[in-house]
């Protein structure tokens, strides 16, 4: 994973700020910038992401808006070499405004996410494979792209 890790942070993708008691207060800010904002972790299978990383949107889906990369770690190894696999998801964040706060969200931008991942990926080596489009309990689509990526890079 470090190799990944040390790759995507020399190719604009940068750590989120860490929640606790003192970033927490920047939710409060009446005009946030997104990248400043502490990202709340998530579990996957009772375990928290081990690499977070965040990368400036491309502006296309309006002034604030940013990639957010998890990736957690399975049971699986890949042989030969007892390489680990892990599992991620890589999706869209924009500000959310409420009269009091401002949070990072998750929006449905999930394959123009992995789209820009895998440019940022062009030269690593990385392969683009298909699932079944599928939709969530909130509407939100995904075209069933799958990105592998040699944690190697």
């Amino acid at each position: 994973l470090g190799p990944l890790r040390r790759y995507l942070l020399s190719h604009g993708w940068h750590e989120p700020v860490r929640l606790d008691a003192r970033t927490a207060l920047a939710w409060l800010l009446p005009t946030p910038a997104l990248g400043r904002l502490p990202v709340l972790p998530q579990l996957h299978n009772g375990l928290y992401e081990s690499l977070a990383l965040i990368r400036a949107g491309d502006g296309k889906g309006g002034p604030v808006e940013q990639y957010i990369l998890r990736l957690w770690p399975t049971t699986v190894r890949l042989q030969p070499g007892d390489t680990p696999l892990w599992i991620g998801t890589v999706a869209t964040q924009r500000l959310e405004r409420l009269p009091l706060i401002s949070f990072p969200r998750l929006n449905d931008g999930y394959d123009k996410a992995s789209i820009a991942l895998q440019t940022v990926l062009a030269n690593a080596k990385s392969t683009v494979v298909r699932r079944l489009p599928q939709q969530d309990d909130e509407g939100i689509r995904w075209s069933g792209r799958v990105l592998l990526v040699n944690s190697g890079v």
